[in-house]
């Protein structure tokens, strides 16, 4: 076996071992590094509901075809279709702001929604934009059938 150029050989010893070794060390290092998760602090539905301006009960309608322009940047942002309002200014329907991209390369703590999900949405508005909110931990939203487990609490949390 001839060594790779720029590396001489002395006597017969093979180098096979080392590059493999080498070879694996690599891959390691190359796959590693796209297993991040994200982390996000687990909050009591105290501190969700005295975090969130505006809870509701919704169904994601879908992405907004016109954009919105915000710091000079078009942004497409969700768009929840109100069914109640439990706290906040009563209104038919939220924007939320989205990831950037929904391409194939996404960050590990972007949260994504499709068209038909209902639940129950703990919303932060996006300052200083008046309007949009957002989900910045999966424990804002409940979906639908879960949402029977705690109604019972948060009526009372909703209540003080």
């Amino acid at each position: 076996m001839l060594p790779p150029p720029g590396i001489e050989s002395h006597g017969t010893k093979s180098h096979a071992p080392v590059y493999m070794a080498a070879l694996a060390l690599l891959l390691v290092a190359l796959t590693g590094t796209g297993s991040v998760q994200a982390m996000w602090a687990k909050m009591t539905d105290a501190e969700l509901v005295e975090r969130s301006p505006l809870i509701v009960m919704a169904t994601y309608i879908g992405k907004a075809e016109a954009g919105l322009k915000v710091n000079g940047e078009i942004l497409h942002p969700g768009v929840l279709q109100v069914d109640r309002t439990l706290k906040g200014n009563q209104r038919e329907v939220i924007f939320l702001q989205l990831p950037q991209s929904e391409s194939l390369i996404r960050k590990s703590d972007d949260i994504f929604f499709h068209p038909g999900q209902k639940g129950l949405w703990f919303l932060r508005e996006v300052s200083p934009q008046k309007g949009i909110y957002k989900i910045d931990n999966p424990q804002r939203f409940v979906p639908e059938d879960k949402v029977d487990d705690r109604m019972d609490s948060l009526r009372k949390l909703l209540v003080k």
